[in-house]
């Protein structure tokens, strides 16, 4: 059994509007951890310059596991200036 809906063009476009708007956020929410040499490169900071603020507590890593991770939405955080 098939499904079939008839749509307007305004239902359609307020659908695609809708889609449009949930991936938008979607990249934010399912980018990957960056390893520390990925975020460094990205950011345009030194592998040990990166490693020393993470020791110090000024930027934030994935909690809980051994390798060290810098979070996407960090990563943007410090590539915007707002370190």
């Amino acid at each position: 059994m098939d499904l079939v809906l008839h749509l307007t063009d305004d239902q359609v476009d307020a659908i695609a509007a809708r889609v449009a708007a949930r991936m938008a956020e979607a990249p934010q929410r399912t980018r990957r951890p960056f390893t520390l040499r990925e975020a460094a490169a990205e950011i345009g900071v030194s592998y040990e310059t990166l490693r020393l603020r993470v020791r110090a507590g000024t930027v934030r890593r994935v909690p809980g596991i051994g390798k060290v991770l810098i979070p996407a939405d960090e990563v943007a955080r410090l590539i915007e200036g707002r370190a």
